[in-house]
Order: C-alpha cells, then structure tokens, then sequence
C-alpha cells in the first residue's frame, strides 16, 4: 500500500512488474462463487 499514492500494488508469480490499483481491488479464491471486493480510496482515506 501507498497511501500517498493512494494505491495498492497486486503482484502474481508471473509478473515482471505490479499492477496499481486506486479503486477497487478484487479478488476470489479458486472455487469460491463470490469475489472480495475492497474499496482502496475509502480504506486509504486519511480525513
């Protein structure tokens, strides 16, 4: 997390370099129906 960029950076095994996400990273767990679903600006809101 970089919370003066306000962004997070999501790497997997095969990336060269992050992805940078500053609105809603989502992921899911193979299997699973439903995706977790995180709002970055509101977690990384510093008022």
């Amino acid at each position: 997390m970089d919370l003066e960029a306000s962004a997070v950076e999501v790497w997997t095994p095969t990336d060269l370099r992050p992805t940078v996400v500053r609105d809603t990273l989502t992921w899911q767990a193979a299997g699973t129906e439903h995706a977790l679903r995180l709002d970055i600006a509101s977690l990384l809101r510093t008022d």
